[in-house]
């Protein structure tokens, strides 16, 4: 038999779950609805840094839209966001997002980086990461990069969480990434 207090912490489960998802589809502004999602995000903690990477309207490139670094590296923050990572073979953030697949980094020295990746995980001191593909099917807009500098270990639990927050957000950054590119399109015809 369920007790009175399983049940009373399954409903505010369900009232929490309702809220999120009245926030997530009150929101079509890519920023605001980013933001919402860092905010989710941000719950998981284990790491020392992530970014949010979408891909560029032409896919051959990611776009860092949210990043959040360790202490030591957050004045690059501002400096980072918009910029691109081109999308190269064998780099692994080409091929979470081409191959819609998880990525886990314990062993830098075993594993074929790429020449960003590998730039990157030496600049931000980086010892392990984990990358998800932002995905529902065979449809990715793009990825997000948890990072650890002191060799956290990215485990199922957390992993778990990670990809329920990008289930429950998939279709809304779908539709917002595409409002934002219609937007872009209708800013460029203005101007002209």
């Amino acid at each position: 038999m369920v007790s009175i207090e399983k049940l009373k912490e399954k409903l505010n489960e369900i009232k929490l779950s309702n809220k999120l998802l009245r926030q997530i589809n009150s929101k079509i502004e890519l920023d605001k609805l980013l933001n919402l999602f860092d905010k989710e995000i941000s719950k998981l903690g284990v790491y020392d840094g992530y970014y949010i990477a979408l891909a560029d309207e032409k896919k051959t490139n990611l776009v860092l839209e949210k990043i959040k670094f360790s202490e030591n590296f957050e004045a690059m923050v501002n400096v980072l966001e918009g910029q691109l990572i081109p999308l190269e073979p064998n780099d692994i953030n080409s091929i979470c997002y081409k191959e819609i697949k998880e990525i886990h980094v314990d062993d830098l020295e075993s594993c074929y980086l790429g020449e960003f990746a590998l730039k990157r995980f030496k600049l931000w001191k980086i010892t392990n990461c984990l990358l998800l593909p932002i995905s529902k099917g065979k449809k990715c807009i793009g990825l997000i990069f948890f990072y650890s500098q002191n060799n956290k270990k990215f485990e199922k639990d957390f992993v778990d969480k990670a990809k329920g927050i990008i289930n429950t957000f998939y279709d809304q950054l779908n539709n917002s990434y595409k409002y934002s590119l219609l937007l872009k399109h209708e800013n460029e015809v203005k101007d002209i």
